[in-house]
């Protein structure tokens, strides 16, 4: 897994509303939810965007967090917001897997979402506290597979990218690792900075904390 991929989506339009309202949107101030905390990676590129469009349409742009369930309370939002483009959200791979993570979700994201386009790829890489005894890949296969090692990996939730990547690369190492949910990415590498957790698979804008490998 070595890129994350933001993509923008809006409620799903209804036949014959996107040609009326093409001439004259956006008629009212637009929203971007995004499904992690402040600070992190999908919230930093929806504020470049959010200045971007607030610019090119002269409406505000209101970014608004809003965590929990993995991102499915965000989706579930949008998917209910009036199909008028207005309400956007901005996600990443986290959102497909959540299909099959989720299969209950209030919502069918091909149905009840309309994909606008993809907004970056970054990669992802492993960060680990300071005291952490490994310096290569190699190095930390090496600590995590010790006998009797419990390692602490902080991640944003169940089917987000901070948590696929961990899973991933400890399957690939044959180790199970204990798995340490936050509401998004800046709490989870606040607690690698403080010691209280071991790992975290985060973007390169986390970037206070040791980098140890791309993955």
């Amino acid at each position: 897994m070595k890129n994350a991929r933001c993509v923008i989506a809006v409620a799903a339009l209804i036949a014959g509303v996107m040609p009326a309202c093409a001439q004259t949107f956006p008629t009212r101030s637009l929203a971007i939810l995004v499904p992690y905390a402040p600070g992190g990676p999908t919230d930093a590129a929806a504020r470049i965007i959010g200045e971007h469009l607030a610019a090119t349409f002269g409406q505000h742009v209101l970014i608004e967090n809003v965590t929990g369930g993995s991102g499915v309370i965000a989706t579930a939002r949008v998917a209910r917001a009036s199909p008028d483009g207005h309400t956007l959200l901005l996600h990443q791979l986290a959102i497909t897997a959540n299909v099959s993570l989720f299969p209950k979700a209030p919502f069918d994201v091909e149905k009840d979402l309309a994909a606008v386009g993809l907004v970056n790829t970054s990669p992802m890489i492993i960060v680990g506290r300071k005291t952490l005894p490994a310096n290569s890949a190699a190095e930390l296969a090496a600590w995590m597979t010790e006998p009797g090692r419990h390692v602490k990996f902080a991640d944003a939730g169940v089917g987000t990218l901070a948590h696929l990547c961990p899973a991933l690369f400890a399957q690939a190492i044959g180790v199970e690792v204990d798995m340490i949910p936050y509401r998004g990415g800046t709490p989870a590498v606040a607690d690698i900075l403080a010691g209280h957790a071991d790992l975290h698979c985060a973007s390169p804008t986390a970037r206070r904390s040791r980098s140890l490998v791309s993955v």
